[in-house]
């Protein structure tokens, strides 16, 4: 792993568990089919617990919110320790059907346990018609965890020869250079608001508003660039840098008729 102070515990080190076929066999298959149960367990789930508050109060106010926390866990350690030429959930998942599917390329993946920390998202909802003007105040407020972060990393045979003792069978490998479920981005915080007034007239309602989203006008990452390449003197890491942010601060008129 290179030294890059913002990559966890500043770089350096090694990735362990990493295959690379010989080349000899690259290309060949087995397709021979077997139970899955004579290659291991595998495992993956999803634990957590939701919250919900809906109160209608009086005066024509109503509370919406709620949490939601959880954590996914993933374990094929043992499949993988029988069949290193398989990888992943993806490719694994193939053993409990009929046929082992093979990739070289991903072979680089050594991550066969995943277990995420719990994280917590958070929604709120308020609504309040103002007496006598007839006028519909409504908030939303979302914060959910931010997005998970990788560092993948293109491996040349020139990085990987030194500790393989050979060049790769498969070209360039790219490998994660952080454990999945230990980065994180940060939060996501949005809020929008609506302002309607109310016409009625004949049996029939009419609403006239204007809605305006991202109040805050917040510009908080919701997406990075996961390719890690180590600075130069040169040229700067694009690793992580922001590829997508919560859009900025609009304003939409709208009309709502209901007859």
């Amino acid at each position: 792993i290179p030294n890059d102070p913002r990559l966890p515990g500043g770089g350096g080190g090694t990735v362990t568990g990493l295959y690379n076929l010989v080349p000899e066999k690259v290309g060949e298959e087995d397709l021979y089919s077997q139970l899955s149960e004579n290659f291991g367990e595998m495992s993956e789930n999803w634990h957590g617990i939701d919250v919900s508050l809906n109160a209608r109060l009086g005066n024509g106010l109503t509370v919406q919110g709620g949490t939601s926390s959880g954590r996914r866990f993933m374990d094929n350690c043992a499949v993988r320790a029988a069949l290193p030429e398989t990888y992943s959930w993806q490719s694994t998942q193939a053993v409990q059907t009929t046929r082992v599917t093979t990739s070289t390329g991903a072979l680089a993946n050594p991550y066969c346990r995943v277990v995420e920390p719990m994280r917590t998202s958070f929604r709120g909802l308020g609504t309040y018609v103002v007496p006598k003007i007839d006028v519909n105040v409504s908030l939303t407020w979302r914060s959910d965890a931010g997005p998970e972060l990788a560092a993948n990393y293109v491996v040349t045979s020139a990085i990987a020869q030194p500790s393989l003792g050979r060049p790769l069978s498969s070209g360039n490998v790219t490998v994660n250079l952080v454990e999945p479920g230990t980065l994180y981005g940060d939060r996501i915080n949005n809020m929008d608001m609506r302002i309607a007034k109310i016409f009625r007239f004949r049996g029939t309602r009419a609403q006239f508003g204007v809605d305006l989203y991202n109040l805050l006008n917040t510009d908080v990452v919701t997406a990075y660039n996961n390719g890690y390449s180590p600075p130069t003197a040169t040229r700067d890491s694009i690793w992580l840098t922001p590829t997508a942010i919560l859009p900025a601060r609009y304003v939409r008129l709208n009309m709502q008729l209901d007859f």
